[in-house]
């Protein structure tokens, strides 16, 4: 609760949001337990006093904010799947169509020749070539982020764990109250 008290900010952490979360249901839970002018505090913190159902309302927010966060971590990876997975398709569209375009050009032309077919079939693998440049590193980073979200998952979750067994030792009676 001492991070939670000292009001320090860590934007983009996960783990602090989770924290706070739990905290911040701790605390709605208990605002009614004290006097006014003792106000809540750390030294209140002391003589707080949950039961095994206000625990579970605490999980719940904590369980909550870890699947808000890997959303909000998650949110733009549909743009490295769409590439990883469309940019293929254009550079076939491309190719496809720099090829239909070179056969035209033949069929103007009347002779079938290297000469004249290379230029347009070569410029119609370029569009195959560019569309594997764009999808080749845009699945490798999708593969490597969606690892480390899994392993941040994890994470999250053992971390929330760990939040909620503090509380829980700390501020659990075994009578409901």
């Amino acid at each position: 609760m001492g991070v939670y008290f000292s009001r320090e900010n860590f934007p983009g952490s996960p783990h602090h949001a989770v924290y706070i979360a739990g905290c911040k249901e701790l605390v709605n839970m208990s605002a009614g337990s004290f006097p006014p002018a003792e106000g809540f505090s750390e030294k209140s913190l002391l003589k707080i006093k949950i039961s095994e159902k206000s625990l579970k309302l605490i999980q719940s927010a904590i369980e909550r904010e870890i699947g808000n966060q890997l959303l909000l971590l998650e949110e733009q990876m549909i743009l490295l799947a769409t590439a990883a997975s469309g940019a293929p398709f254009i550079g076939l569209l491309g190719t496809v169509w720099g090829v239909m375009d070179a056969f035209g050009e033949l069929a103007l032309s009347g002779k079938a020749t290297l000469a004249t077919m290379a230029p347009g079939v070569s410029g119609s693998l370029l569009s195959t070539v560019m569309g594997l440049v764009v999808a080749i590193p845009a699945l490798f980073g999708y593969n490597f982020i969606v690892a480390s979200l899994k392993a941040l998952t994890i994470d999250l979750e053992n971390f929330g764990t760990e939040v909620l067994s503090e509380i829980e030792k700390r501020f659990v009676v075994e009578e409901p109250l």
